[in-house]
């Protein structure tokens, strides 16, 4: 019976080697595509119950909170928040997020797996963020705010985004501009500058958007409009999708 000499066998140890280095890249580029499909459907499956909502409560959009005094609900809370009934959740973890409870963590059926929050030092992180022109208990008194029907350009018209860890809105302005987990090996990291007074700009990076017609649609952080980039930004049909005689130029 024949043996094999340690040249051999170093040999074929290589050989493996260089199989897995080419493997791995493929690998990684399925699971990213996985995270993105899965992401894909939990964001539209927030936008079926935004629908709900809206035809329960005579065409309003969803609203940050439903009132300024206690008990206040807020449109990310996981179990009493104006979503929950529709969308069916019952945990107690934030929409999207996790909580940190003293039985442990809860994560969200609608968190996307590319975000990375373990290490937050929190005990409640969301990752999804409703637009800011919504953050009023109600939009009878808000101005360029309408019912869903008197939207400009649905298509064109921001309601979610994935936003920086902590966040619970989303806007053209530094800190609650949009995160861009998808194809970003800064995401999460820090490096990403996603909720800083120093976003990243230009760079890497996608952002699932649900849109005010509710199709859900990757956004390029090179596309993204920012009003660092450009101050016109900020009047635009996807930051301001109510508001007459905006710019779809974005």
């Amino acid at each position: 019976m024949k043996r094999f000499t340690l040249i051999e066998l170093l040999i074929v140890i290589a050989i493996i080697a260089i199989l897995a280095s080419m493997l791995l890249p493929a690998l990684q580029r399925a699971k990213g595509l996985a995270h993105r499909i899965r992401c894909v459907g939990n964001m539209s499956m927030l936008g079926k119950a935004a629908a709900l909502y809206s035809g329960d409560n005579n065409d309003w959009p969803v609203l940050y909170t439903n009132s300024y005094y206690s008990p206040r609900l807020y449109w990310f809370n996981g179990k009493e928040g104006q979503l929950a009934p529709y969308c069916g959740s019952t945990k107690n973890a934030v929409i999207g997020g996790f909580s940190r409870l003293s039985s442990g963590n809860v994560l969200s059926p609608f968190a996307c797996p590319a975000r990375k929050w373990e290490s937050l030092d929190k005990n409640e992180v969301s990752a999804i963020g409703l637009l800011a022109k919504l953050a009023f208990t109600s939009v009878d008194g808000a101005s360029d705010v309408g019912k869903i029907h008197q939207v400009r350009m649905p298509s064109r018209g921001c309601y979610l985004a994935e936003v920086a860890l902590g966040q619970y809105q989303t806007s053209y302005t530094k800190v609650m501009w949009p995160a861009f987990p998808h194809d970003n090996p800064y995401s999460d990291s820090g490096a990403d500058g996603a909720g800083t007074d120093t976003p990243l700009l230009n760079g890497p990076g996608n952002c699932n958007t649900l849109f005010l017609d509710l199709h859900v649609s990757m956004i390029s952080r090179s596309r993204m409009p920012s009003h660092q980039r450009r101050t016109g930004d900020a009047d635009t049909t996807f930051w301001n999708p109510w508001k007459k005689n905006v710019s779809d130029n974005w």
